[in-house]
């Protein structure tokens, strides 16, 4: 009965980029969202957590358009705070953001599986660099 449902419902229609925005109770870009790459990226250099995490994730919200930020954002890989907003933003952007395959190669290594999981997605999503 709920596979038949399930197949009355048919594919998931591709999300817009809009789609990126937070539906839920935490909403960590708001702070940022509809500001330029270029406060973004004061805010990745915050001494605060949540604002380096706000920036980073509206970077994300921008994708390939934040391709300016790579370097701040690969730098952000390596606090545990700051690492999941960051790999997101990196795969938002794409194959702009190879410059940050090498911070990418010693997470893949990493003794969480969660952050070696999150690491193969971005890399995957930016490209081998080739």
């Amino acid at each position: 009965q709920a596979a038949g449902y399930i197949e009355r419902l048919g594919p998931v229609p591709a999300s817009p980029p809009e789609a990126r925005k937070p539906t839920g109770l935490k909403d960590e870009a708001k702070p940022f969202r509809g500001q330029s790459v270029e406060k973004c990226m004061v805010g990745l250099g915050s001494p605060e957590v949540s604002v380096r995490r706000a920036a980073a994730w509206a970077l994300f919200e921008k994708g390939p358009e934040a391709a300016p930020a790579v370097g701040a954002l690969a730098d952000l890989l390596d606090d545990p705070e700051t690492r999941l907003p960051a790999m997101r933003a990196l795969e938002a952007i794409g194959p702009a953001a190879r410059a940050a395959l090498p911070q990418f190669q010693v997470l893949l290594d990493h003794p969480d599986d969660f952050v070696r999981l999150g690491a193969n997605i971005a890399v995957e999503a930016i490209g081998n660099g080739e």
